[in-house]
Order: C-alpha cells, then structure tokens, then sequence
C-alpha cells in the first residue's frame, strides 16, 4: 500500500516544510482580522466569539491542505491518508485514548501551576458551558472540527510530505511542529508526546481516521466532565498507572509493525533537512515567538 501509492506522490519533505509554515500565516492572518471583526459583534469569551474563532483556527489549517492537494495534483483523500485502516488499530485506539487522558493527563496541569508560580500566563480558555446548546457546539467546534482538519493536516499532509524519511524522525518532525502549532508551554511537552504517538498510529493504521477518533475522544473527554462538573485526580498513582500501562499495551500493538517497516526505508537526509531549510524553519520561528509572547500576556 505505502509502496505503490504513497511512495510516488509528488510531494517532498521541503513540501512539508513550506507547508507548515504557510498554515501558520494563514492561520495568523485569519485570526488577526477574523477576531477584530467578531470582536465587533461579540463579547470576547462568549459561546458565540470562542466557537467562530475555533471555525476560523479550523479553516485556516483545512486551506492550506486543500492549496497543496489542488496544486501538486493529488486526490485529497490519498494525501491525506483519508483509507480504510488496518482493523486491529481499533485496539490501538482504545489504548492510547485511556493512556494519554489518565497515564500522561497530569501533565498539563502540573505545568499550568508551576507557570502560574512563577508569575506567568498559561492562557486558560473558559467554556461557558451553560446549557445542552453550548455542550453541542463545543463539541463540534472545539472537539470533533480539530480532530479532522488538524489531522488531515499533521498526520496526512505533512506525513505524507515525509514519507521517505523513517518513521521515528518523521514522528519527530510532526510532533514538534504539532506542539509548537498549539502554542501553548504548559501544553508544550504533552503535545509532543501526543503528536509522536497519533503519527505512529497514523503509519500503523495506514490511515488518518483512527487518529481523528483518538484526537475527538481526547477533546470531547475534556468538555464532557467540565460539563457535567466530574473531577478526576488525574495525580492519583493508580490513574497514571492505569494509564500508563495502556500505553505500554498500545507501544507493544505497533511497535513491531514499525521496527519491520522503518528497516525497509532508507532516509533520506537531504529530505529530513529539507523540511525545516529553507521554509520549515519559518514557521517554526514564528510559533517560538508565539509561545514565548503568550507566557506573558495579560
């Protein structure tokens, strides 16, 4: 299947690269004036301003997905890995849902405070879950619409743009570009575990849909007990446990499947370096600068 499809698409780790950092102007170019015109007509942390800012963070990225598949030429589902999937990755679903939410949970939270501690922001998003209303649309925009486009985008455009490079490097790649797209330091290190972890299930899936449904649990999860006010101590040693044994089940489900794979593929280090030279690069600049200006926003 990677043989005879992906391997002759005409799209090149530089591809990648210059799509990475295209996405993260467009996205900055979309939410500067998209947020000054709602803000016109909206209370900014309203239902209404949260869910039409999340739309454009969403169409931002599902653009310049789109721009790639008209302007090399390929079918929209083929580079973006949108297939029927390996059954058993199912399991690998189930494992890594459980084992990010309770195993690696605590992370985000850890983080937030000890920010917090020292005086900085951690940009915290209040939902006004208020009623079954804003508990739908939370779930679309907030939920169901981030796992599609961003999956669409991390897991099939920019994997697909790496498809000559070794798994374990091209996880690497996407997981620091997904993290640093989030711009968020308390989210920093959880997203990068996160991204590393959707992109194998990605290669072992031969699909992008197993990792949408991870990607949607995992945000839904987050909306459903704030809305219905269910606390987990997710410091608990038993709930990281719990966790952490999951994932060590999910490790062992793909692990072999990509030893055997990455054996076969012979990177290619002038397409590893290609991502981030000349125009990953970019991007990866302008989202460090992002970051690092959020930590001190009022």
């Amino acid at each position: 299947m990677e043989k005879n499809n992906v391997q002759n698409l005409p799209l090149s780790a530089k591809d990648g690269g210059l799509a990475f950092s295209l996405m993260i102007i467009v996205y900055m170019v979309f939410s500067f004036f998209g947020q000054a015109i709602i803000s016109l007509f909206c209370e900014k942390g309203s239902a209404v301003y949260i869910a039409i800012s999340s739309v454009i963070t969403a169409l931002s990225v599902f653009s310049v997905t789109v721009y790639f598949s008209k302007s090399k030429k390929i079918g929209y589902f083929d580079i973006c890995k949108v297939k029927k999937f390996k059954p058993t990755a199912i399991f690998a679903v189930l494992f890594l849902s459980i084992g990010m939410f309770f195993g690696l949970g605590f992370i985000n939270g850890a983080f937030s405070t000890l920010l917090k501690n020292a005086g900085l922001s951690v940009g915290e998003l209040i939902l006004p879950l208020e009623n079954v209303g804003h508990l739908i649309l939370f779930s679309v925009v907030l939920a169901l619409l981030p796992a599609v486009v961003e999956e669409l985008f991390f897991r099939g455009l920019m994997l697909t743009a790496l498809k000559n490079v070794k798994v374990v490097y091209a996880a690497i790649y996407i997981a620091i570009s997904f993290a640093l797209y989030h711009c968020s330091i308390a989210q920093l290190f959880y997203q990068l575990i996160y991204g590393a972890a959707l992109t194998f299930l990605a290669v072992y899936a031969g699909s992008i849909i197993p990792c949408v449904i991870v990607h949607f649990i995992n945000n839904f999860t987050v909306i459903i007990l704030e809305y219905f006010n269910v606390g987990i101590n997710l410091y608990h040693p038993l709930v990281i446990s719990l966790g952490l044994v999951a994932l060590a089940i999910y490790s062992v489900i793909i692990a072999v499947s990509l030893i055997r794979r990455d054996k076969k593929t012979e990177i290619e280090k002038r397409s590893a370096v290609g991502f981030y030279l000349p125009f990953g690069a970019f991007g990866t600049v302008i989202c460090l600068a992002l970051l690092i200006m959020n930590l001190f926003a009022v």
